[in-house]
């Protein structure tokens, strides 16, 4: 039984695989890309809130290195 997922029925991937078995060209069809223009504004948040993070990391583990090279 498939559990109801808290994404609405479109990013529901068993569900999209079942209604897509039902169109003939399915499996020969070229697999595209996420359609990003979709929801331009919240992609650019997700992605600035990551690009934030990944500095933080970054920088984190820039200092972790120094100071190990200050104890060799």
């Amino acid at each position: 039984m498939l559990t109801r997922s808290r994404r609405c029925r479109r990013h529901n991937s068993a569900e999209w695989f079942k209604h897509q078995l039902k169109n003939p060209l399915f499996f020969s069809q070229k697999k595209r890309g996420k359609k990003t223009h979709e929801n331009k504004a919240t992609n650019q948040k997700k992605t600035r809130v990551y690009s934030i993070r990944n500095h933080i990391t970054n920088s984190r583990k820039q200092y972790r290195d120094y100071l190990v090279r200050l104890k060799n």
